[in-house]
């Protein structure tokens, strides 16, 4: 039994790592900020939740340090995804931009630039819109900040 229990601590510490792998990958390779976060956030998510289980297995006969680890997953599959959500957020507001290749961009209509907030429906947005048009703002979605070349 022991051995076994073992085994699958094993298993789930090597799925653990492949996780991190794809993780890193994602990080490397995916093109803007968005993708990035979201590949990370997922993978990482699922990498340090297998890893906590194969400490847990490793541990099974200790039931103290198998509340700890389930206490561990929830937290962070709470904190994960909303952290990654608020970090997308704020670089949204702040102007970070849209892959060029993004076939849509779901939230151009739902930001208001004129008062740096969110609007849940476009409907709510278009009336937002429609008091900052009166101020001469127009709303518009992000664009990647000029860059000068420093001699």
């Amino acid at each position: 039994m022991e051995l076994l229990l073992f085994g699958l601590a094993a298993l789930l510490m090597l799925l653990s790592t492949f996780f991190f792998i794809v993780s890193g990958i994602g990080l490397v390779r995916m093109p803007d900020l968005y993708m990035r976060m979201s590949a990370t956030s997922k993978a990482a998510t699922l990498g340090a939740a297998c890893a906590f289980l194969a400490g847990a297995l490793y541990f099974y006969d200790n039931p103290s340090v198998a509340l700890r680890v389930f206490a561990g997953i929830l937290f962070i599959f709470a904190t994960a995804p909303i952290g990654a959500h608020m970090i997308g957020r704020a670089s949204y507001a702040r102007g970070v931009a849209v892959w060029e290749g993004a076939v849509i961009d779901e939230m151009k209509d739902c930001y208001d630039r004129s008062t740096y907030s969110f609007h849940s429906s476009p409907q709510q947005h278009q009336t937002a819109s429609a008091t900052s048009a009166e101020s001469g703002t127009a709303n518009q979605a992000p664009t990647a900040p000029s860059r000068q070349a420093t001699p």
